[in-house]
């Protein structure tokens, strides 16, 4: 069976390098920095330190479907992107996804230990262990699936949801925020005060340096 026979029959197919390996170099890198110097994006939540829809989370996203597609045999819509950055300890409890993920595709960017992704058809537990590059596509909303305690120190995944055009949950796509965005959830706007502070901060950087220099 190829892919996509694989995929209808057992709603779920594993996919070796689905990403090039200059790009998952690249993710890893630029994950790397987000957190360090950006960490009002990410909040943990009962798995992991996570993100939704970071702007490179999303360029995957919108950059994978068509690969999605040829190995599902399904014509797919893009919901969102979802970063999971999982330290020793974190566990992700067998659960089912929402119906916005129909279609999910959960990538691995980085790791430093084998820590296989549980997965149930229904009838037998499936575990795959995924090297940097390589991914499961699977019925997210249909399947249990779930991770045991890690025991490593660092591992990042990359989660990238679809819902089947034509289908009955055709009205998840885009998760509600209209046609593609491609920037990150997560960031508040400005607010008045919010702005009236950085502004007011600004001023007195500028009185501080002019001071200086008399």
């Amino acid at each position: 069976m190829d892919n996509a026979e694989t995929f209808a029959t057992n709603q779920f197919v594993v996919v070796r390098n689905l990403l090039d390996p200059y790009l998952v170099q690249f993710l890893a890198s630029y994950f790397r920095n987000v957190e360090g110097h950006a960490e009002a994006r990410f909040e943990r939540d009962w798995t992991s330190l996570n993100a939704h829809s970071d702007a490179c989370g999303d360029a995957v996203l919108y950059a994978t479907r068509s690969a999605l597609e040829a190995n599902t045999g399904m014509e797919l819509l893009p919901t969102y992107s979802f970063v999971r950055m999982y330290r020793k300890g974190d566990t992700v409890g067998r659960h089912k996804d929402g119906k916005q993920n129909q279609v999910s595709c959960t990538i691995c960017i980085e790791r430093d230990t084998e820590w296989p992704l549980g997965i149930s058809d229904g009838k037998e537990d499936y575990y795959v262990d995924l090297n940097p590059g390589d991914a499961v596509i699977y019925q997210g909303f249909a399947l249990d699936h779930w991770r045991h305690k890690y025991k490593g120190e660092r591992q990042v995944q990359l989660i990238v949801g679809y819902v089947q055009k034509g289908g009955k949950h055709e009205e998840h796509r885009f998760y509600g925020r209209g046609e593609p965005v491609y920037t990150p959830w997560g960031v508040k706007r400005a607010s008045v005060l919010r702005l009236t502070k950085s502004r007011l901060a600004k001023i007195r950087n500028k009185i501080i340096k002019r001071d200086r220099s008399l």
